[in-house]
């Protein structure tokens, strides 16, 4: 038996980042079932930023998690965590059943977003096609996340506290009893009061093995894939290009162009592999709004995000299952939410007050409580 005071199921950026709130506190164990960190859902990130999606309390811990990107503690990580890349949101003379309008984007038009003509678009973007644009949103504060750096250093920063990971180490039994978790892994079983659900796709897998109701976990599978720019063309400091279709989207990326149909296919939690179909019809519909031509795929994947009903991150203790706590279903925002949401669990489950700037963006201990589900569940 090995004694802890909270288990960490999960060891991608949302688990990495709770342990490093953690272990300054309390003693932490982090397990993970792959033989890596990070190897499903964070590895495969696209890694932008962007102060704009996912509603009001998602903008609110993407704002508690701004300032540690743009500025770290010293020590924390020695390249930058973030990068100015700019989106550029297209509005097209033909779509149809557009994700994104002007008026539903009103209140943040003239502050985090800036109007474009035709003319400002092509600026920006020169291989786009006139005749396939109408107008654009410029997000100009917009920017590439290195997810590599920062989910490496959070796990840096707990371990020098005190954390302890165990790789390999997929959960195959929990039993609650006397007030501990008893956690069992390949090898060893692990005690602590708290179990915290950092699972991702896998929530309510591991949310049955403790025998928790499932929160409705619904897995997405999204596809990308890099090609080559056009030759004698600077592409480097072209923004991320996308539709108001949420279509697809582009971006340059070390030196290649990352695409992606940005498509959520429901799926089983599984080791995401991309479909041909959907690889195909990215690149078709890239090539239908610019000039664009690609015959070749460097490199192909397809990750997972993970989403509740109402799209908002499901995170507190389990109203049912005494010491179980969920933190799952971030989305496609699990990167840029970091600091604030480990912010967020970390004092739900310590029983402190939540940050200041998290109460005054509206959140409450309750805002992401899994009681909220009700019929969800």
């Amino acid at each position: 038996m090995a004694a802890f005071d909270v288990v960490i199921i999960g060891a991608g950026v949302v688990g990495a980042s709770l342990a490093w709130r953690l272990a300054s506190s309390c003693r932490v164990a982090i397990v993970e079932a792959e033989d890596q960190p990070g190897y499903h859902s964070t590895g495969r990130s696209a890694a932008h930023y962007t102060d704009v999606i996912g509603g009001a309390v998602v903008q609110a811990l993407s704002a508690a998690t701004r300032p540690f990107l743009e500025n770290p503690p010293p020590g924390f990580t020695d390249v930058p965590l973030i990068r100015r890349r700019p989106v550029l949101l297209l509005f097209g003379t033909g779509t149809r059943d557009a994700a994104f309008t002007l008026h539903g984007l009103s209140h943040v038009i003239g502050h985090q977003l800036f109007e474009l003509d035709r003319d400002g678009c092509l600026e920006l973007c020169p291989v786009l096609k006139p005749e396939k644009i109408q107008s654009g949103l410029w997000e100009p504060a917009a920017g590439d996340i290195d997810v590599h750096a920062i989910h490496g250093a959070y796990l840096r920063a707990a371990r020098a506290s005190g954390a302890t990971m165990f790789l390999n180490a997929p959960v195959t039994e929990m039993e609650h009893r006397s007030g501990v978790w008893h956690v069992t892994v390949p090898g060893k079983t692990l005690e602590a009061p708290v179990v915290a659900n950092c699972a991702g796709a896998w929530g309510d897998v591991v949310g049955r093995i403790a025998g928790a109701a499932p929160v409705g976990l619904v897995p997405m599978r999204r596809t990308a894939f890099t090609f080559r720019g056009p030759n004698g063309m600077d592409h480097g400091a072209w923004p991320l290009v996308a539709d108001d279709g949420e279509s697809f989207y582009f971006k340059p990326e070390a030196g290649l162009i990352l695409g992606s149909l940005a498509d959520e296919q429901p799926s089983e939690p599984c080791d995401a592999a991309p479909e041909e179909l959907d690889l195909a019809l990215a690149a078709h519909r890239i090539m239908e709004w610019t000039t664009l031509d690609i015959r070749r795929m460097e490199s192909r994947w397809a990750g997972l995000r993970s989403f509740v009903p109402d799209r908002l991150p499901v995170t507190g203790f389990d109203p049912s299952c005494e010491g179980f706590f969920w933190n799952v279903g971030q989305g496609g925002a699990g990167i840029q939410t970091s600091t604030g949401l480990s912010a967020y669990a970390a004092s739900v489950i310590l029983g402190n007050g939540l940050p200041q700037d998290l109460l005054d963006a509206g959140l409450d201990s309750e805002t992401l409580s899994p009681s909220r589900l009700g019929g969800a569940r």
